[in-house]
């Protein structure tokens, strides 16, 4: 599989917040992790467009001020809501200033598995595309509050009694980013391959150039909290 037919498959739409909202402080970002959530909201309808409408509209208030991330991810679409070089507030202080950040849709009219094979397409995308392996990948649960609390996200993977759980999830992500890496020439890794490894830096420089974004401001503490989608913005 090579990476355009990786992404490909995504289904990838981009709907990014406006620059206006509160919930988009347009602080830049140079991530080195990815953070995995859970939206914890199982109506019916709450899938990545209602998602995507919630953010928009309603600024991702759930309760706890304003909130972001980058993409929210069903079992039919990835939604887009920010750059890449650009901040969310998702998982505190100790996650908004290194890390994208991922919702899984948990709808109870979606299903469940596509999405989590879904999110782990998307995750070997960034991954290949940032040059990182899946040691970047790290649950909400691991960003810590700045009182050295944690939250029990992302809740359904790190259920015991929910397949996959977070090992078995990190290995699906793997396989496909092996996948990648042997079709695009990185049969021994990143730095095996020197012609490669030029595409590679190619793409960092054109993301850098294009994506990344500066502006002064504090690190916000803020969480995504459970998200409760509004019944106007559910998806029907």
């Amino acid at each position: 599989m090579t990476r355009q037919e990786l992404g490909q498959s995504l289904n990838l739409i981009e709907e990014l917040i406006p620059k206006e909202n509160a919930n988009r402080n347009g602080r830049g970002l140079r991530p080195s992790k990815i953070a995995i959530h859970n939206t914890n909201n199982p109506s019916r309808g709450a899938d990545a467009s209602a998602h995507s409408r919630y953010l928009i509209r309603n600024a991702g208030d759930s309760g706890h001020g304003p909130t972001s991330w980058h993409y929210t991810v069903d079992d039919k679409r990835v939604v887009k809501h920010l750059p890449l070089g650009e901040r969310g507030m998702h998982a505190y202080a100790s996650g908004n200033s290194i890390s994208l950040g991922i919702e899984m849709c948990m709808n109870s009219d979606g299903d469940w598995e596509k999405t989590v094979d879904r999110t782990a397409r998307l995750v070997a995308a960034l991954c290949f595309d940032f040059g990182w392996t899946v040691a970047a990948v790290m649950q909400h649960h691991d960003f810590p509050r700045r009182n050295g609390t944690r939250k029990n996200c992302p809740s359904q993977i790190r259920s015991s009694g929910i397949a996959p759980d977070w090992d078995g999830f990190i290995t699906l992500i793997d396989s496909y980013l092996s996948a990648v890496l042997n079709s695009e020439g990185f049969t021994g890794g990143f730095s095996a391959s020197k012609e490669a490894s030029a595409i590679l830096q190619e793409s960092r420089t054109n993301l850098t150039r294009s994506d990344l974004t500066r502006s002064a401001g504090d690190d916000s503490e803020r969480d995504h909290g459970d998200i409760r989608i509004p019944d106007d913005l559910l998806s029907r």
